[in-house]
């Protein structure tokens, strides 16, 4: 005898189907039974196959993220900061001399985000900051305020 059973959640099959397959990367489907999954709330966020909640859908790298809104905001391509992990809160500074305000940063609209990285001026004022953390504490070096 042959019977039907719902997909399980991270799973769909569309009708027809002869088995279930799971959501792909950048879906997630919470619920069992599903006919289709569900894209991630953001066109910058990532999930991986399988996944079964909009919170397995992360800001990808190359965006950073607005932890207050959950969404995800692009990094600039002007080589001046680098957003390489995944929910990065805020972007790091690609080479020493510059540094970013974490205070005003996710404030700023997209076209305006350059103008919020600064020039450190002399270069050696500015830590070298390779680490969100590291950001988050400030950009001064010691013997600078």
């Amino acid at each position: 005898a042959s019977f039907c059973v719902p997909c399980a959640e991270g799973g769909f099959a569309p009708a027809g189907a002869t088995a279930c397959e799971l959501c792909p990367a950048d879906t997630y489907q919470p619920e069992q039974g599903g006919a289709r999954c569900l894209p991630c709330p953001d066109p910058l966020m990532a999930s991986p196959p399988g996944s079964t909640h909009p919170f397995a859908c992360r800001c990808a790298p190359g965006s950073f993220a607005n932890p207050s809104t959950r969404t995800c905001r692009a990094c600039p391509d002007d080589h001046t900061v680098d957003c390489f992990q995944f929910d990065q809160p805020l972007p790091i500074p690609s080479r020493d001399g510059l540094w970013v305000d974490p205070l005003i940063w996710t404030d700023q609209p997209t076209e305006a985000l350059a103008r919020v990285v600064h020039q450190c001026w002399p270069a050696a004022a500015c830590k070298q900051l390779h680490t969100v953390e590291e950001v988050e504490k400030g950009p001064c070096a010691e013997g600078y305020a």
